[in-house]
């Protein structure tokens, strides 16, 4: 993060007399919220909420150097796609120099940015809870859901009714079919009988009589298979009936089962949601924001800036070539560019010369100058002559033998990086910040750095460069970051040393109170007001969690009383170990200032 300078000197410099006024009011407020001698420990410590600025700085000690030679590398490596500038050019600060093929990175970038939307959009559903819209909703689908009940027992009801109908008649149809086959029975018997007496008496009704019972026999026959029919169509009648209404109060038991799980999850939509699933959700949306800046940390590395004002010495690598994710290496010694190892010996702008190096192996291509058609080294017991070259893009120079990963990593004064400048104008401040503060860095964040020397003139820089290869010292581990300087005072010397503050955030004006006065759990943010005797919890959103005082954003009002929850009381009513410790860097020399001062 980049600030105006003047905007950052009034927020980050403190003169002489800011501190005195620092701890004069510093020592009013602990007298007003403190006790003396025993009653001390008996008293609840608070802080008031003030309004000024919060700021979070992380520090790290630091010294002057003087690059005259600094070998740039790209942090993001990839296939090189435009080179901007060529071997003899000037460049000035913060110019670009030359981009990697950056398709895929983007796409990272992009994928992450989504899985951010989403997180936050589950999280704000989350918070929100059910809109009116929902509830309304809801609502239909549960008396729809009665409605298909009702609508499934009225089903019962009909086809209840419908299987007594079916009953009745086949019941009727079986009692007249038996009827018909006792008719048929009754009159076969009666014409058999007459057939048997006229058969002894009266020889001339034999035959009639006979084709009576012959056909007798025939309606019998006919009544039985219609009584075994309507017998046979009464029991399945009956089965299809019986069928037809377990279905039907089969659809009522469904109905009702669904109306009962539609109330439950009704139930469960429109309960507030737990601690532990916020908890989730804000850790879900912590985790994609994380993804998104290291997208962006690894495709603003496929960009490579000018860190200061130099001249550019080479160029290693053509379009199209292949760059390592590099080093960027400097060199103080107002020699050869490639130090005393004198590994290669760089190109001349105009193709003439190259630099030289003490025990020189090899001479590097020429340089691509308007009117230089060929380059060669001029010393190096073993150099060789080198080749011309045409392209606009540079020389074609020798590509370091290590792959050295990062962009600020320590090498060896003969690796010159993809690009070289010389003529570098200005200090630089180098500094070794820990493990977990350099997770917090980016490249273009504002910084104040305070000399030994010159204890009241802080400087304004930003951070021009990242290691990402630290080094391990006893099993910790530190990274080497450098800051550019922003109009500093005449009389710097190299190798003074100082204090550097990178301000990671800043909000202005707002409303604050000491960071212990806050406590966070599940997502949540609490603090405690003290009103007289009585101490209420209350629920506030915090901002910018600065380096000894909390940005809150509501919640609070201006001039409340809170209770601090760290740190006991000696018997001289200040905290014990003396003032309360404040943030790394300057950002709690501008909370202090706002909590004393109100």
């Amino acid at each position: 993060m980049s600030l105006p300078i003047l905007r950052r000197r009034k927020t980050l410099v403190v003169n002489s007399g800011l501190v005195v006024v620092l701890a004069v009011a510093v020592g009013i407020a602990y007298t007003s919220v403190g006790t003396s001698s025993s009653s001390a420990a008996s008293k609840v410590r608070t802080g008031t909420v003030a309004k000024g600025t919060v700021v979070a700085t992380v520090s790290a000690s630091g010294a002057l150097i003087s690059p005259s030679d600094l070998g740039l590398g790209f942090v993001t490596g990839g296939t090189l796609r435009y080179v901007y500038v060529k071997v003899g050019d000037t460049v000035k600060t913060g110019q670009v120099l030359a981009k990697v093929d950056d398709t895929s990175q983007q796409e990272s970038l992009t994928t992450a940015k989504n899985s951010l939307a989403s997180a936050k959009a589950s999280l704000a559903v989350l918070l929100q809870g059910q809109t009116p819209q929902q509830k309304a909703a809801a609502q239909v689908q549960l008396q729809q859901s009665a409605a298909q009940i009702t609508q499934a027992q009225g089903n019962v009801a009909f086809t209840q009714k419908s299987n007594a109908n079916d009953a009745a008649n086949a019941t009727a149809a079986v009692s007249s079919a038996q009827a018909a086959v006792t008719a048929a029975k009754a009159t076969l018997a009666t014409d058999t009988a007459t057939l048997a007496t006229d058969k002894v008496s009266n020889t001339k009704n034999v035959t009639a009589d006979q084709t009576k019972v012959d056909q007798d026999n025939q309606t019998l026959t006919q009544t039985s298979s219609a009584l075994t029919q309507a017998q046979q169509q009464q029991a399945s009648t009956a089965l299809k009936d019986e069928q037809a209404l377990a279905q039907a109060e089969q659809q009522v038991s469904s109905a009702q089962l669904s109306y009962k799980s539609q109330v439950a999850q009704q139930a469960v939509t429109s309960a507030p949601p737990t601690a532990a699933q916020l908890a989730s959700a804000n850790s879900q949306v912590a985790s994609a924001q994380v993804q998104v800046d290291s997208a962006q940390r690894t495709l603003d590395g496929t960009t490579l800036k000018a860190p200061a004002n130099g001249t550019v010495m080479s160029i290693s690598t053509l379009v199209g070539g292949t760059v390592s994710s590099g080093s960027s290496s400097s060199s103080s010694s107002s020699g050869a560019a490639t130090g005393s190892t004198g590994s290669t010996g760089s190109t001349g702008s105009t193709g003439s010369t190259g630099a030289t190096g003490s025990t020189g192996s090899t001479g590097s291509t020429g340089a691509t100058g308007s009117t230089g058609s060929t380059g060669a080294t001029t010393t190096g017991s073993t150099s060789s002559s080198t080749s011309s070259s045409t392209s606009t893009t540079g020389s074609a120079g020798v590509v370091p033998a290590a792959d050295i990963a990062g962009h600020t990593a320590t090498v060896t004064s003969g690796d010159t990086g993809f690009l070289v400048l010389t003529n570098i104008t200005g200090l630089q401040v180098q500094a070794s910040f820990s493990e977990d503060d350099t997770a917090l860095l980016k490249i273009g964040q504002g910084a104040t750095v305070t000399l030994n020397a010159l204890p009241n003139t802080p400087i304004n820089a930003s951070v021009a460069s990242i290691a990402s290869t630290g080094t391990s010292t006893s099993g910790v581990v530190s990274y080497t970051v450098d800051l550019t300087l922003k109009n500093p005072p005449a009389g710097l010397k190299p190798s003074q040393s100082g204090s550097v503050s990178v301000i990671l955030k800043e909000a202005d004006n707002a409303l604050y109170v000491p960071s212990t006065a806050v406590t966070t759990a599940g997502g949540a943010s609490t603090v405690t007001v003290v009103n007289g005797s009585t101490q209420t919890r209350t629920p506030v959103t915090i901002g910018v969690v600065g380096d000894s005082t909390t940005e809150i954003k509501s919640g609070l009002t201006l001039g409340q009383t809170v209770a601090l929850t760290t740190a006991t009381t000696g018997s001289t009513g200040f905290p014990t170990g003396g003032f309360p410790a404040g943030g790394r860097g300057a950002g709690a020399v501008t909370g202090g200032i706002g909590g004393a001062l109100g």
